[in-house]
């Protein structure tokens, strides 16, 4: 009798604990994002002497921190705390934008780039994985997808917000930007480290060594036929998105904007994205193929973009990345659901590892079509290509891919 009451006091403490966790992601998730420097950083580079070329070596030095550290860190949260890696990655955000306050040429802004990677990866993996086990804690792991989703939206609505708070602390220089900037990942990182617990491991999953779980990990994508396919759909199909975002505004310019209207519609876009997000658990029963039915579909609206009127583009672009921000995030619950061995945050990091070589090769078919058609013309190509992908993916589905119950 004693020993059930016990055991029931132990219970209920976890769950005390795991429900107290869950609201600090939601904190996090927001404040981490705020970030003034976001919408301005490539023109104080252009204004501190950094000419085009660059600019460019700055994006690849970025890119490329992340597709060499992205498995290993997911390894790192697999084999050590996850909670203390997202907070530490929080300490290597803020010393990015600090770097560039102390040291404001190439080579400060490179190390920068190199500190914010760091961090990057440090979160990516190790956000789900505990995220997803918190919630398996009290047997509520199929609420994943809302949680995430909710929590999705709430940091596209931080990166808005860092946006504006750009626009009126600019005033006061680029120094005040950046200090500000550097101080939000330290202020979200603290409930978090006050709040969160970590998971438990499993006695096997504590005892084992880096290269066991990394070799776990690789294991379960190349034999696991669902995550092997969720992972090519990751880094082939839904990185398309990421990828297009980046030349939206260009897009709008080609199509007669003005840089002030470039701006503004920037807000709907992005509150589309979010609403997509916070609304996925809608799209929980619709089957894997209906959501590559979607995708394909609102791919075909930049199709249409080349022979449509200036009013069409906005609206284009925002159900487009309101389609995004379902699937997205639909697709992490599939991938986090299709996982059963130990080696989570490893195994979700092999996806964003796809994502970022995905994303190079995307930007080098997207980047030729646009030099030689331009960026409307570009948007017909990847449209095309994009709906020939769910196509793609919609077959390999039948011989690969299981639905599975959350």
């Amino acid at each position: 009798m004693w020993q059930n009451r016990d055991t029931m006091t132990a219970t209920f403490h976890t769950n005390q604990i795991t429900r107290r966790s869950i609201p600090a992601f939601y904190l996090m998730g927001c404040i981490r994002e705020i970030i003034p420097i976001y919408p301005l950083y490539a023109v104080m580079f252009t204004e501190q002497g950094i000419t085009p070329l660059e600019l460019s070596a700055l994006f690849i030095t970025w890119s490329s921190v992340g597709i060499l550290l992205e498995i290993p860190s997911g390894t790192l949260a697999d084999r050590f705390s996850r909670k203390w890696l997202i907070v530490s990655s929080s300490g290597f955000k803020s010393a990015a934008f600090f770097t560039w306050y102390l040291w404001p040429d190439f080579y400060g802004y490179g190390l920068g780039f190199i500190l914010w990677g760091v961090g990057s990866t440090l979160r990516s993996g190790a956000w789900e994985a505990l995220l997803y086990d918190l919630l398996a804690t009290i047997d509520r792991q199929g609420e994943f997808t809302r949680h995430y989703g909710r929590i999705s939206a709430l940091s596209t609505i931080g990166v808005m917000l860092g946006e504006a708070c750009g626009g009126f602390l600019i005033v006061h220089g680029y120094s005040v930007v950046l200090l500000v900037s550097a101080a939000i990942p330290l202020i979200a990182a603290i409930p978090f480290a006050l709040l969160v617990k970590d998971v438990p491991r499993k006695e096997s999953a504590s005892e084992a060594s880096y290269t066991q779980l990394f070799q776990s990990g690789l294991k379960e994508v190349v034999v696991s036929p669902n995550i092997r396919y969720l992972v090519l759909v990751v880094g082939l199909l839904l990185v398309t998105f990421g990828v297009y975002d980046e030349y939206s505004g260009v897009l709008l310019l080609e199509k007669d904007y003005s840089l002030a209207m470039i701006a503004f519609l920037g807000i709907p876009i992005f509150f589309a994205q979010a609403i997509g997000q916070a609304l996925t658990p809608r799209f929980e029963r619709f089957s894997q193929r209906q959501i590559l039915t979607l995708i394909a579909a609102s791919a075909l609206l930049l199709v249409t973009l080349p022979f449509t009127g200036i009013h069409w583009a906005p609206v284009a672009l925002s159900i487009y990345f309101f389609t995004f921000g379902v699937s997205a995030t639909l697709f992490q619950g599939y991938l986090q659901n299709a996982i059963e061995g130990e080696a989570r945050a490893t195994v979700t990091s092999f996806a964003g590892f796809a994502d970022g070589v995905g994303a190079i090769i995307w930007y080098l078919i997207f980047g030729a079509m646009a030099e030689v058609h331009g960026v409307v013309m570009a948007s017909l190509g990847l449209g095309l290509l994009a709906a020939l992908l769910c196509g793609f993916f919609s077959l390999l589905a039948s011989h690969w891919y299981k639905q599975t119950s959350t």
